[in-house]
């Protein structure tokens, strides 16, 4: 069976029959960042039942799945990926939000087209005494291939 609900009253069923969520396998919620946003105490409650639920000893044999598909990136997220989803999967496809996630610090150059590569290459370490993270944005396919090169 699948339930398409508001927090509201996804809440309001969890208070009336709650035994009828107690097979709850698949958790989606769409524009988390807006629901963590308009209805956080009915999204801690919802999740509180998720989690009750995929604990319970004799249901550790089924899948358990929550998913967040959001448009940014807000703190809610941080803590739902922190308390309620131990192994997690991220897929960010905005590159801004990407670095924002990644807490890359972010440095801007200036150059021609014809001369981007060889300033790239000049501002990357390629042997740093302490590990860094690099995310470069490309705009094509021949792009990255001249970047990986």
């Amino acid at each position: 069976l699948v339930l398409v609900t508001t927090p509201f009253t996804f809440e309001r069923l969890l208070s009336c029959h709650c035994f009828l969520f107690l097979r709850l396998h698949h958790l989606l919620l769409d524009e988390a960042d807006q629901l963590f946003t308009l209805a956080p105490d009915q999204m801690a409650t919802i999740l509180q039942h998720f989690q009750k639920v995929s604990a319970s000893e004799e249901k550790t044999s089924c899948p358990r799945q929550l998913i967040a598909a959001a448009k940014k990136w807000t703190s809610p997220m941080e803590d739902l990926i922190c308390c309620h989803m131990p192994n997690p999967s991220i897929v960010i496809t905005v590159p801004e939000e990407a670095a924002l996630y990644g807490n890359i610090q972010q440095v801007i150059l200036m150059t021609f087209e014809s001369n981007k590569i060889s300033v790239l290459l000049g501002a990357l370490d390629f042997s740093p005494d302490v590990g860094q993270k690099t995310l470069i944005v490309a705009n094509s396919v021949q792009e990255v291939e001249d970047v990986f090169k």
